[in-house]
């Protein structure tokens, strides 16, 4: 299927789109309160993964934050997620993701809290003291360890990440037993294994490969009140002459507002991203609100590739 996938995405070439029309670009803004502050993937490509934790937290009316990590961990065990082993990485992480996969393992498998299973950072225990490190960086340091295991024991342990369920010992073991690519499953497991909840209903997902009537497709789902992950590429966000889609750049973000730009006769929509509340980043033309962008639909159409969301009526 993802080969499929692929393909298409390949041979996308750049056709008129289907202007909407001021008269159904009305304002909505979803974002609240259960959506919450922008989180920060940092150097951990999850962005579907961050991407689908916000869907889902808003869909379902969350009070407390899923974590990406769990979804994007999860996401790896499926066929499509093992394409790419981001975790025998040496160096800079990178993972391509798809969230219609994502949604649909979330919706059998439910969802583990952030606060639980941290996504950004990790609590490092040495002799010395505790520190909270980076995720990319925990990533890299566990990589090393395991490289190791053999040698390894409880009086030569230089360090351990510590979660809920999982302290020195379970740490190690888990080092031992355990690949670079089959750890963090375990790891997943053993720390969420009882705070892991089905989420209460099972909603249908919907995956649309661009075309002429997306934008159609999207303010449907906007006037709804749901959120649209989308999938495009992400060079548009640094520079708004960038045209094309390279798979090697492929971002997902979600949709979370939309209205009529009268200077640029266009809708328009703020794209939610997974990079913090800065704006440096972005093509200074734009309209960033602390880390989040609006974009006019001539300007995402030739950069998209998809998007997905959630169909109102569960399953």
């Amino acid at each position: 299927m993802i080969s499929g996938l692929m393909a298409l995405l390949i041979s996308f070439t750049v056709s008129a789109f289907i202007k909407t029309p001021e008269s159904q670009c009305t304002f909505v803004d979803l974002r609240n309160e259960t959506l919450g502050p922008i989180r920060n993937q940092g150097e951990i490509s999850w962005c579907y993964a961050f991407t689908a934790a916000d869907v889902l937290q808003h869909t379902f009316g969350l009070n407390e934050i899923i974590s990406p990590a769990d979804l994007a961990i999860s996401y790896n065990t499926s066929s499509a997620g093992q394409i790419v082993d981001i975790f025998t990485n040496h160096g800079p992480l990178h993972q391509t993701g798809f969230n219609l996969v994502t949604f649909k393992k979330a919706m059998e498998e439910g969802h583990c809290p952030e606060d639980i299973f941290p996504s950004e950072k990790w609590i490092k225990v040495t002799k010395d003291k505790e520190e909270s490190v980076l995720l990319s960086q925990a990533v890299k340091e566990i990589h090393e360890l395991i490289q190791k295991k053999n040698k390894l024991h409880l009086n030569n342990l230089p360090f351990y990440y510590q979660f809920k369920n999982v302290g020195k010992e379970t740490f190690l073991a888990l080092i031992k037993e355990n690949s670079p690519k089959s750890f963090y499953t375990q790891l997943r497991n053993t720390v969420c294994k009882n705070d892991r909840t089905k989420f209460e209903k099972k909603f249908m997902v919907k995956m649309l490969l661009r075309n002429t009537q997306i934008f159609s497709s999207i303010n449907d789902q906007l006037s709804l009140g749901r959120l649209v992950s989308m999938d495009y590429d992400a060079r548009i966000l640094a520079n708004r002459k960038h045209r094309g889609i390279n798979l090697n750049e492929l971002h997902t973000s979600s949709l979370v507002a939309r209205r009529w730009n009268k200077e640029e006769n266009s809708c328009e929509y703020l794209v939610r991203d997974s990079y913090g509340d800065q704006c440096s980043d972005y093509d200074p033309s734009y309209v960033c609100e602390g880390g989040e962008v609006w974009l006019n639909e001539r300007l995402i159409y030739p950069s998209l590739t998809s998007v997905v969301f959630l169909l109102s009526n569960p399953r």
